[in-house]
C-alpha cells in the first residue's frame, strides 16, 4: 500500500493505491539480502524473444515498422 510522502499528509489530491506485481521466480540470497531484483534472462535472449513477438504482430497504421 502506498501512502502520501512525508510533509504532504494534508494534500487533498492524494489517493491511496495498491501496486501488485507477480512473482515469477523465488528470491535467492542476493535478492533477500539487498531487496534488489535480479533478472535471470540474458539480454540477448530477451531481445530475440521481443523481436520474434514484434515480427508476429500485424503492422499498425502509421507505424514505421514494415
Amino acid at each position: 500500500m502506498i501512502s502520501a510522502p512525508n510533509g504532504e499528509e494534508m494534500t487533498a489530491y492524494f489517493a491511496w493505491h495498491l501496486q501488485i506485481a507477480p512473482r515469477l521466480t523465488e528470491p535467492a540470497g542476493f535478492e533477500l539480502g539487498t531487496g534488489i531484483a535480479v533478472n535471470p534472462v540474458p539480454p540477448e535472449q530477451a531481445a530475440a524473444e521481443l523481436r520474434q513477438v514484434l515480427a508476429a504482430r500485424p503492422a499498425r497504421i502509421g507505424s514505421s515498422r514494415p
